[in-house]
């Protein structure tokens, strides 16, 4: 992507709302008290430096260098202790560790082998570990993205949400039947009033 796109996508993570539910997501893990969190498909780093403010030694993964060239900016400006490195999904493991917890937000969305994504994410935790997957659900169409902004304003960048929800309008979403993976535990958190849904998934 171009510089132009890392900035609109930075545009976007600034947006109060995004900030909220993302930060909610984050905090349904325990703090992290130093141990290791990797971000996968992070753009401009706003769960990596979430995640660096709960405790956690995080690093954040792209494969756009324009997007971890934003995301250094970012955890520059805010003073976040958070580390960043151009990598695909598909080299995940040349890392040659394991983390405590590994997310992915609106990852999944863009793949068309999900399941494939989710075992190479789940392939990267500890023993122990969990993965946490932030996505919009079904519900995320701009009729409801028009009804959650007559409530709630239009103000900080609101109206995000509606855009958000176009690019959500063909139908295509993360649905549970994605997320089952056999022998792992799957706990759903709903946010944002069940247009975006927050995953956990951990090993039996």
């Amino acid at each position: 992507m171009s510089q132009l796109s890392a900035r609109f996508f930075n545009y976007v993570q600034g947006a109060e709302f995004y900030r909220d539910l993302h930060q909610q997501a984050v905090s349904l893990l325990p703090p992290g008290s130093g141990s290791l969190w990797f971000d996968v498909g992070c753009g401009p780093g706003l769960v990596t430096r979430l995640a660096a403010e709960h405790g956690y030694q995080a690093t954040g993964f792209d494969m756009d260098p324009t997007m971890i060239v934003q995301a250094k900016k970012n955890s520059s400006d805010e003073l976040s202790i958070s580390h960043y490195e151009v990598i695909s999904i598909d080299e995940l493991q040349t890392l040659g560790g394991k983390a405590n917890v590994v997310s992915a937000a609106s990852l999944l969305f863009v793949l068309n082998d999900k399941e494939r994504a989710l075992h190479q994410l789940l392939s990267c935790l500890v023993d122990g570990g969990i993965l946490l997957v932030i996505e919009t659900t079904d519900l995320m169409k701009p009729r409801n993205a028009w009804a959650w902004l007559l409530q709630n304003g239009f103000g900080n960048r609101n109206w995000i949400l509606l855009l958000w929800a176009w690019t959500r309008a063909n139908g295509r979403s993360v649905t549970p039947t994605d997320m089952n993976i056999s022998d792992h535990r799957i706990e759903r958190t709903d946010l944002l009033e069940g247009l975006v849904s927050a995953w956990l998934l951990s090993k039996c």
